[in-house]
């Protein structure tokens, strides 16, 4: 369990620095390795046998919500959004909203299931916090850069 916890660490570190800087492809590359590496090791505990709850159930939700995310947040965007068309800013609002809750649901996992480091609920929780402040940024009409 300890290679998965340094690499989320690295990756949430990756859209920390991404935020600070304003460089939305850091951000977005440290959700997409976030979530491709709970992908990968979820699906290689579950395949080895070696599951966290009865019949790997966590193991499968996590597979499903975090591919979610990194189809959300494959970090090539084609050019430049125009936040300021009502249908682009819904949308916007909506992705960013689904990885708030993806990452906040995760915090309580985490916190509620035995035997997982509770590190890992403060690597969500930061995730979480960042999508609030980019929900708040789009809302508010900061108009947040998506390519630079």
């Amino acid at each position: 369990m300890l290679v998965p916890v340094i690499l989320a660490g690295i990756f949430t570190a990756l859209s920390v620095l991404g935020v600070i800087r304003r460089h939305p492809l850091l951000v977005r590359l440290g959700y997409f390795l976030f979530g491709g590496m709970i992908v990968t090791f979820n699906l290689l505990g579950y395949m080895t046998g070696e599951v966290t709850s009865e019949g790997g159930l966590l193991e499968i939700m996590s597979i499903g919500i975090f591919l979610c995310q990194t189809i959300i947040t494959y970090p090539v965007v084609p050019g430049e959004v125009d936040f300021n068309q009502p249908a682009i800013k819904t949308m916007a609002l909506r992705i960013t909203l689904t990885l708030l809750i993806i990452n906040a649901t995760s915090v309580w996992l985490i916190l509620v299931t035995p035997d997982f480091p509770q590190v890992l609920a403060l690597f969500h929780g930061i995730l979480a916090v960042i999508m609030g402040m980019r929900m708040a940024m789009i809302a508010s009409g900061q108009n947040p850069p998506t390519s630079k």
